[in-house]
Order: structure tokens, then sequence, then C-alpha cells
């Protein structure tokens, strides 16, 4: 069986489709390195350049696999309540639409309280949802 699962991951790998069926621990993006692109302060700062620049806030709050898609939206008002309660400002957030297939919610308001929600351990990752242009820019080419 195991040979049978090695023969079929290199038979991906040549194809160039990669799927680590025998081999978990390689697929495990813990041990990657964060881009200081999306770093906390990095996102926090983005957070604070929008509100400055007259657009609403608004970010997408990925949640931890260990958070229940059944207890997504309390654990989502909770973490909201605290991250508001941390700098002081509350109410100044709003949830929008919870996915718990996405593990994730949709917030809009004080960017302080968004960047805030960061600090809580239920929380992977938030990511603002108006993010520059990420698609590679065309360069002049000359004809042929």
């Amino acid at each position: 069986m195991a040979v049978e699962a090695e023969t079929r991951r290199l038979s991906f790998a040549r194809s160039g489709l990669y799927i680590a069926a025998g081999k978990p621990e390689a697929c495990d993006m813990a041990d990657e390195k964060t881009s200081q692109e999306w770093s906390p302060a990095a996102i926090k700062d983005e957070l604070e350049r929008q509100a400055r620049s007259g657009k609403p806030v608004s970010a997408q709050v990925f949640f931890n696999d260990d958070v229940a898609g059944a207890a997504l939206p309390e654990t989502v008002s909770r973490v909201i309540e605290q991250a508001e309660k941390s700098v002081g400002k509350p109410g100044t957030v709003t949830l929008g639409k919870v996915r718990p297939s996405a593990n994730s919610a949709s917030v809009s308001g004080d960017p302080d309280a968004i960047g805030a929600m960061l600090e809580s351990a239920e929380v992977k990752t938030v990511l603002p949802n108006v993010v520059d242009d990420i698609l590679p820019k065309p360069v002049k080419r000359e004809l042929r």
C-alpha cells in the first residue's frame, strides 16, 4: 500500500501536480515563513491606511481549524467584543457574512478594533478586503 501511494505521488510530481498522498507532513504550511507583507503589523498598517483614505475598512477574519463551524458565529461575536474592549472602542465593528465552510467571517468598522482581532488565539489571520492589484502587471514587449 505504501509503495502504491509513493508511486501515485511520483506520477503526480512528474505531471506537474503534487499531492502528498503518503506524506501529510509535506503539506504542512506551518513551517513556511510568512511574507512580511502579510505580517500582523503590516495588516494593521494597511487597515489604518485605508481608513485615512476615506474608504470603508473591511476585512475577512480567518479562524483556526480547531474552531468548529457550528460554533463560528458565537466565536466571531466574542472575538469582536474582546477586540473592541481591548482598544476601548465598543460597538465599532460590524459583523458581516459568516462562512463556516471557510472558517471565516467578514467584518467592517474601526481599523484598530479589526487589527486587535489578530491578538485572539482563535484567529489565524485578518486580511483586508481591499487589496492592491495582486495580478502581474504587463510589461512592454516588442511585437514580432
